[in-house]
Formats: structure tokens, C-alpha cells, sequence
């Protein structure tokens, strides 16, 4: 049996999806880093593990609005997503069903705990009906013209980095230049996940023209 979970609760709290705040969060955290060299070596180390911890909630929190609304606007079945046929849901938030907030996708992101790199890629796998990555590194191939890294490994490595500073203590070796490009690096990749997958859905099950 599935574990009960407060819905309600984390409906309320799942953020909405909003691109201007989403850029300037990411500009916040870039300037951020330019203030890093100034400080003294002790500082800067634990200035450079903050980026970190802060990127890492940055993709989750946003990667959250990002599906749910992708889930929403483009109308795709729950059972395409969830890995099981049922959701439990308690009796008291069927009152709330008619508000904005307790949409379909929001309900579904609701049953998952963190936006990890395993999540990510399961649920938007589902979501395109291909294998995420290896679709999205060939786009990257194609744009930039020359083989792109694996982004699944480069998001797991960030991940790691980020649960090395929180549970082992260990700190990023780093400098400002390297934190600011993993910055942009990010911001695109959430940029990316939006407009790529509304494209493959309009082309391959809405019948867009491919132009």
C-alpha cells in the first residue's frame, strides 16, 4: 500500500510556474558568485558550497512547476506518469477541486518527494514516450554542432557535489568561473525541458507542422 501523504499541503506549497522569476533566481545566484573572490579563503569555500546547495534546490523547486504545468497545458493522462494504477487521496481535498491550484499535474508532482536525477529522467521519459536523455544530448549534439556530454552523468555530479557538502562535509573544488558556467549550464537545461518537450508533443501527437 502507498504511504499517506499530506496532498493538501503539498499541493499548497508546489510553486507556479513563472520563467521571469525562474531567470532571475538563476541571475541572483551568478552575481552571487562574483562577490566570492572578495571574501577570505574560509569564506569563499563556504560561499562556493552554498552555490551548490542553493543550484540544486533552484532545479528542483522549478523542475516541480515546469512538469506540472507541461502535464497541464498539454493534457497528458496521470497513467502515462505514475509508475502505479492508483493515487489515495484523502476525503477532505475534494472540497478543494475547484480551485486552480489542485490541477492534475499538480496533484501528480505532488507524490514525489525530490526532484532527483532518477526522477527527472523517469518522468519525462513517460511524459515524451523516448529515452529523455539520449533524446536531449542529440539535440544539444545538433545546436551546438559538435557531441554533447552526457547530461544525466553532469546532473548526477552535481547532485553528488551537493550531497557531499550536506552530509559528508566535503567542499567544492571549484573556482568562481567553473560555478558560474554550472549556473548557465542549469538554467538552460530547465529552459530546454520546457521547449523541447512542448515541440516533440506538438509535432508527434499533435500533428504540428514540423517548420
Amino acid at each position: 500500500m502507498q504511504k499517506k501523504i499530506e496532498l493538501d499541503k503539498k499541493v499548497e506549497r508546489l510553486p507556479i510556474m513563472d520563467l521571469e522569476y525562474y531567470i532571475e533566481t538563476f541571475k541572483d545566484l551568478a552575481k552571487f558568485c562574483s562577490i566570492i573572490e572578495k571574501q577570505e579563503k574560509s569564506i569563499q569555500i563556504l560561499m562556493k558550497d552554498y552555490v551548490i546547495i542553493r543550484l540544486v534546490s533552484l532545479i528542483e523547486y522549478n523542475l516541480k512547476a515546469f512538469i506540472s504545468d507541461i502535464i497541464d497545458e498539454q493534457d497528458i493522462n496521470p497513467k502515462r506518469i505514475m509508475p502505479y494504477d492508483q493515487i489515495s487521496i484523502n476525503l477532505d481535498v475534494l472540497q478543494r477541486f475547484k480551485s486552480e491550484e489542485y490541477t492534475a499535474g499538480r496533484i501528480i508532482i505532488a507524490h514525489f518527494d525530490r526532484m532527483n536525477p532518477k526522477l527527472i529522467y523517469q518522468v519525462m521519459s513517460r511524459i515524451n514516450r523516448l529515452e529523455y536523455f539520449s533524446w536531449y544530448n542529440s539535440i544539444i549534439s545538433t545546436i551546438t554542432a559538435k557531441k554533447a556530454p552526457d547530461f544525466y552523468e553532469t546532473l548526477k555530479d552535481l547532485y553528488t557535489k551537493r550531497n557531499d557538502v550536506v552530509h559528508n562535509l566535503i567542499s567544492i573544488d571549484l573556482n568562481v568561473k567553473e560555478l558560474k558556467q554550472t549556473i548557465e549550464v542549469f538554467k538552460k537545461f530547465g529552459l530546454h525541458l520546457i521547449f523541447f518537450t512542448e515541440l516533440n508533443i506538438g509535432i508527434n501527437e499533435k500533428k504540428w507542422s514540423e517548420s
